[in-house]
């Protein structure tokens, strides 16, 4: 490495990878470092359809479509003893959502970035970020495995933060907090196979995945806040429980180990229990992490932008993990490539980024919270991302806020500002008795 770049990126993902490729397609000097060995494991596998016009941006459409990832056509919900679905078609969108395995399509963005010029190290650790505030900021990087003697202090005029849920800067400067309502455990795990839906009523076998698209399922799981996710991928199926605080005792008495907890309360959840029939969980592939939802106090912190994971992370039951980081990339490419080429503008396009970027994640915690517990000023924050958002987006975001309980006060603000929400739900949105 040399000890001057532009612009380092600390993170592969695709937030990072996405800064790091537009920024190199703009002639700026990037190093991006990652301390794992990509492909690597990572969760997060169903995408709404938004993340299209991003790949289309980046140039690796095509790889993607060549990879042979799974096809879905929308969502089924199960919640309220109702089912109801939604079909990314009748919102306007002419290519569908995917799921996929993420080791495979994150490698793909690092790849393109690769391609265009930036600097990949991988297994290289950032320690710590000096000089946030100067001209120019200094990261501290160490290889995996090596000792002080290994590190090196290298320089750059912007530091973006793609960590991911190690959240490097927010944890550095403690200004990461988590959000107390949202004092959830996810647990998941991996199926051989499993049946799976494709319409309201209508499930086929596991093998018809590539020519039968299947839909994302979800079901709620005892109380209203819980929930579990069925995402359908080329060679096996995952299943995720996502707990509140109120249900983990129940969870722990139900089995001697982990595994066998996971198991058995998979069994007794609605819907999603009866696909599994035919199938066998794989041993040794669960995965668990505790109160994950937070979001840092601030989103830009000197010369450092927080982008994907880093900067939040909200209840993953609207599936825009994925396409906010890569918007969050977007977003902070463009910023730092105009603060370099005119510095004195540096405060506007700062503030432009957390401005911009904190409305966006505004909307997914309105679409996550229960209307009897909304914080009130989400509800003005609301009001102006529903303005900066296109009609498309909007129809959608209303169907996914009324297949369950949560959100409901989003139907509210769109009939507000002019929506006929209550209409575009029934024409829009399947349901059923269950």
């Amino acid at each position: 490495m040399k000890n001057t770049y532009d612009v380092i990126v600390v993170g592969g993902g695709p937030a990072g990878s996405t800064a790091a490729a537009l920024l190199a397609k703009d002639g700026v000097d990037v190093l991006l470092v990652d301390k794992e060995q990509f492909p690597r494991y990572t969760v997060g596998e169903s995408l709404i359809p938004h993340f299209w016009k991003f790949t289309d941006l980046l140039g690796v459409t095509q790889e993607i479509e060549d990879a042979g990832f799974i096809r879905k056509s929308g969502g089924v919900v199960y919640w309220d003893n109702m089912v109801r679905k939604i079909q990314f078609k009748d919102f306007g969108y002419t290519r569908p959502g995917l799921h996929v395995e993420r080791d495979e399509f994150d490698n793909i963005l690092l790849n393109n970035a690769k391609r265009l010029g930036v600097e990949v190290v991988e297994k290289m650790m950032a320690l710590q970020v000096a000089d946030l505030e100067g001209e120019v900021s200094r990261v501290l990087l160490q290889p995996v495995g090596g000792t002080e003697a290994d590190q090196q202090w290298v320089s750059a005029k912007a530091i973006i933060d793609a960590t991911g849920q190690q959240c490097m800067i927010s944890k550095q400067e403690e200004i990461k907090n988590y959000d107390s309502a949202f004092r959830f455990q996810s647990i998941w795990g991996y199926y051989d196979k499993a049946d799976y839906y494709y319409a309201i009523d209508e499930k086929t076998d596991f093998e018809n995945r590539h020519s039968i698209p299947p839909l994302t399922l979800v079901s709620s799981v005892g109380e209203n806040w819980g929930w579990c996710w069925h995402i359908v991928m080329k060679e096996k199926v995952s299943i995720g429980l996502v707990l509140p605080k109120s249900s983990l005792q129940k969870f722990k008495e139900s089995g001697d180990n982990i595994e066998e907890r996971f198991v058995n309360m998979v069994k007794t959840v609605p819907i999603i229990n009866e696909t599994l029939a035919n199938s066998n969980f794989i041993p040794n592939s669960i995965y668990s992490i505790r109160d994950y939802s937070y979001r840092s106090e601030k989103l830009r912190v000197g010369n450092c932008y927080l982008v994907g994971d880093a900067a939040a992370f909200v209840d993953p039951i609207s599936s825009a993990g994925v396409p906010m980081g890569m918007y969050a990339g977007i977003l902070a490419s463009w910023c730092v490539s105009n603060t370099l080429r005119r510095p004195h503008r540096k405060p506007f396009f700062s503030e432009f980024y957390e401005k911009t970027l904190g409305m966006r994640l505004d909307l997914f915690r309105l679409l996550a919270y229960p209307s009897s517990i909304l914080p009130p000023e989400l509800m003005q924050q609301g009001r102006d991302v529903i303005r900066m958002s296109s009609v498309s987006e909007n129809q959608l975001v209303l169907a996914q806020s009324m297949v369950t309980n949560r959100g409901q006060n989003f139907p509210d603000l769109l009939e507000e500002m002019g929506y006929e929400a209550q209409k575009l739900f029934e024409e829009r949105v399947h349901h059923a008795a269950y």
